[in-house]
């Protein structure tokens, strides 16, 4: 809407004023949108075929970070770092294509602009000539129109925006028309007055709609007796108020005991709370929590004693038969007794399936030791086992969800990342302060026009003449200087991406297995710093210094041709600087936005819009989703009014911004007339200087908008030397290789805990020799230790102490 009333308003005072400049302007305007246009629809192709190119690289690396543990097994790091550099050469002549395309369009579209200006100087000229209008009103005239059509096109990428939330709309509306559960818990379904609780399974066939191919039941038929009622006659969530569950994988939400526990039942009396946790024999120990039931952990126990709390008339659940289900079908039915005594049943191999440790298999008493130790910190007790598991899954997530403190880079780190391309360096800063220089030049001839127009015909046509040509020139160097600044630093870029991509994959796979065991570094989120933390950099490095150089061209010249021409009103202007600087800063920080980045105001609104789908069936079952709603509706609140105190304070901020534009401009002008009326200065030099300086400190408006995103952006890419200088636990090509091995595999007295998961212990005191030439089998249950063994000897972890030896040598004094 800015930039909108600006172009009509512009132009209808255009037209009352000389409206014979404002029709040439309008027949202009939209071929400067076309050029504008077909950049960008340009540059946005190539750029999403840049995306949709590294999606093959992307999979490569997931790949490859997923199974890093058979890849250094087999020693094929060196060999995914070329498959992936190899899927990586699409992105990078995209990359190119597009910096070729992004120069050509905006030097086109600049090109188009300087032609432009050159018609209408002259046209101006004929208008003041005719005596339609003076020279004053004419050249305000041609600059209010053509600044007017500027902001039409300002606004394009605004109207690009509202396209793609029309887009991103379309699901959003239909997810909403689509209200499966409504339907189902509408007024025409029954609630039955009284339950006996007989249930039926007739002739069931079921496939879940997301695998129809896959058959779940076929002609299930199961008998519990007491009532009969079709439950697709019965209201959703009145029947779902009647049944008590607990999944086979508890799924609860990060909030207190409290919360999670009146899930079952939102108006729950103390007493019935207490009498909940006493029938889930969780009262005595959440008692002894320093927070007692407010305390912010996620307990196993916690959704039984929500079931707990469902209004069900037997608390007490008494087995009276068992049913086996096998492939869809119900295979056997009885009591435990029935069912047990029968050696050859379904059931007795379920039972048997799980047998508790034997002494019997052979194990040595350090490999008992090891798997009691184990079993007992992961599930004896099991309330407090269960407690102390997810208090260790907390803590790594809390951990994951922290924020590190970033650490400090130079800017010589970050720009000798560039340094083996500096040949493309030199001839893009060449082009960038050329590209710069254009517009105090542009200013200069602008200004130079209207001096012109109050001069004798005769030398107001020699005048715009040389304007004219000046322009023409201009436009020459501007296509061509935009498509080498933006060729090169493209190739520059894209060459950078894809070598700190490179060394970070290869870093990555430098890395012990210990580490990949770290919550943040999992192959998703290793992947995805592959694609971002290599874009990022190159944006701060390549694409910000990119303005900067233009910036600092267009600086220099301006100070040089301002100074040349009237020293004291620069040196006035100059002292205005901060006014309109931080004018055009407010101006550029008020166009990105009123809200500003609320990302984390919505941090806990995601979160429990988030725990909510992943755990839909536990919303459902306990008919949650109006509470779900209502918290999720609580925690917009608080955003919505940062939100729009923020966008208050923008405007107001806004406004101010724009009083110490103009008021600095009016500062400037006032005294240049001064200047003029003592013969210190003439109009020609007042005018001249005014211009170019305005355009400049509308340059360094922007630069300086940059800086914060530049200091931010230097503090984000320390995670990419973070994870280049990283010393990995295992040094690889670092120690001896044997020429001959015999084979002799031995584990002295090791003790050993996952660096995950420091205080659950997997051997104590361990010890096992495997002799050269036989073959051991390791037999264990699961959890015993099989796995950790063979993760020694392939050296993906080191013992906490104890000893791995081939031959008698070290494996840690051993090449990898």
């Amino acid at each position: 809407m800015h930039f909108v009333s600006r172009f009509i308003a512009g132009f209808i005072i255009g037209f009352f004023r000389v409206w014979q400049i404002s029709i040439v302007t309008l027949a202009i305007v939209p071929l400067i949108a076309i050029a504008g246009g077909l950049y960008a629809y340009v540059t946005f192709g190539l750029i999403a075929k840049v995306r949709k190119s590294y999606l093959r690289a992307g999979d490569i690396a997931q790949e490859v970070i997923g199974n890093v543990r058979t890849v250094q097994a087999f020693g094929g790091e060196q060999r995914a770092v070329i498959s992936y550099k190899v899927a990586l050469r699409n992105t990078y002549k995209n990359g190119r294509k597009a910096g070729l395309a992004k120069g050509l369009g905006l030097g086109s579209m600049h090109c188009v602009l300087f032609l432009s200006w050159a018609l209408l100087v002259w046209f101006t000229s004929i208008i003041v000539h005719k005596g339609i209008a003076n020279g004053g009103v004419a050249f305000t005239t041609m600059l209010n129109v053509v600044i007017s059509g500027l902001s039409l096109g300002q606004a394009t990428p605004d109207i690009s925006a509202f396209i793609r939330a029309k887009t991103a709309a379309y699901p959003i509306f239909k997810m909403i028309e689509r209200d499966t559960v409504s339907k189902n818990s509408s007024k025409a379904c029954r609630k039955l007055k009284k339950i006996d609780g007989h249930i039926q399974f007739i002739n069931i066939c079921f496939n879940y709609p997301s695998r129809p191919d896959v058959d779940i039941f076929n002609n299930l038929s199961l008998e519990i007796p007491s009532d009969k009622n079709d439950i697709k006659e019965l209201d959703l969530k009145w029947l779902r108020h009647q049944i008590g569950l607990v999944n086979q994988e508890p799924a609860l939400f990060a909030t207190s005991i409290r919360e999670n526990i009146l899930y079952g039942k939102n108006d729950a009396t103390p007493e019935e709370l207490n009498r909940a946790l006493e029938l889930s024999d969780a009262h005595s120990f959440i008692n002894n929590l320093p927070d007692g039931l407010d305390t912010q952990f996620v307990l196993a126990i916690v959704e039984a004693a929500s079931m707990s709390l469902m209004p069900c008339d037997h608390i007490t659940i008494i087995i009276n038969m068992i049913a086996v289900v096998e492939r869809g079908s119900i295979v056997e039915t009885g009591n435990h007794e029935e069912l047990i005594s029968n050696s050859n049943s379904v059931y007795v191999s379920l039972v048997q399936g799980h047998p508790s440790p034997d002494p019997s298999l052979g194990q040595s008493s350090s490999i008992k030791n090891s798997v009691e130790t184990s079993h007992t910190s992961t599930v004896g007790g099991s309330f407090r086992g269960s407690f102390r598991s997810d208090t260790t899954s907390n803590a790594c997530a809390d951990e994951a969800g922290s924020v590190e403190k970033s650490r400090h880079v130079s800017l010589i780190r970050l720009y000798s990342m560039v340094g083996p391309y500096w040949s493309y360096g030199v001839f893009g800063t060449l082009a960038a302060f050329t590209t710069g220089a254009l517009m105090p030049l542009f200013a200069l001839g602008i200004s130079h026009a209207l001096v012109s127009y109050y001069m004798d015909w005769d030398s107001t046509q020699r005048e715009v003449k040389k304007i004219a040509f000046l322009f023409c020139g201009a436009a020459i160097v501007a296509i061509t200087a935009y498509t080498i600044e933006h060729l090169s630093f493209g190739i520059m870029g894209e060459r950078l991406t894809l070598r700190v991509r490179e060394i970070m994959i290869s870093a990555i796979l430098k890395n012990e297995i210990g580490w990949f065991d770290d919550t943040r570094n999992t192959s998703t989120m290793l992947s995805s710093r592959l694609e971002t933390d290599a874009t990022l950099l190159k944006t701060v490095v390549v694409d910000r210094s990119t303005i900067l150089l233009q910036n600092v061209g267009l600086v220099v010249t301006s100070f040089i041709i301002a100074f040349f021409l009237n020293w004291r009103i620069t040196l006035v202007v100059l002292a205005t600087y901060p006014l309109i600087i931080s004018g055009h800063i407010g101006e550029k920080l008020f166009m990105q936005g009123f809200g500003g980045n609320l990302s984390k105001a919505y941090l806990k609104a995601n979160m429990l819009a988030g725990e909510a789908v992943s755990n839909i069936r536990t919303v459902a079952a306990f008919c949650a989703e109006e509470k779900i709603i209502g918290l999720y509706a609580d925690e917009l609140v608080e955003p919505s009014k940062r939100s729009f105190r923020r966008g208050q304070i923008a405007g107001i901020f806004y406004g101010i911004s724009q009083f110490f534009i103009f008021s600095s401009y009016g500062i400037a002008l006032w005294y240049g007339s001064l200047l003029v009326e003592k013969d210190l200065s003439t109009f020609k030099s007042i005018m001249k200087s005014f211009m170019v300086l305005i355009v400049t400190a509308l340059a360094m408006g922007e630069t300086l908008a940059l800086a914060p995103d530049l200091l931010k952006g230097n503090q984000m890419v320390s995670s990419i030397f973070d994870m280049i200088d990283r010393k990995s636990g295992i040094m690889y090509n670092v120690g001896e290789e044997l020429m001959t091995v015999e084979g002799t595999i031995e584990l002295r007295r090791i003790n050993f805990s996952y660096p995950s998961r420091p205080n659950i212990v997997i051997f104590n005191d361990f010890n096992l020799i495997v002799p050269s030439r036989k073959s051991l089998a390791l037999v264990g249950h699961s959890g015993s230790g099989k796995s950790s063994i063979i993760s020694l000897i392939l050296r993906f972890y080191d013992p906490t102490s104890g000893k791995v030896m081939i031959d008698g040598n070290l494996f840690q004094q051993l090449m990898p």
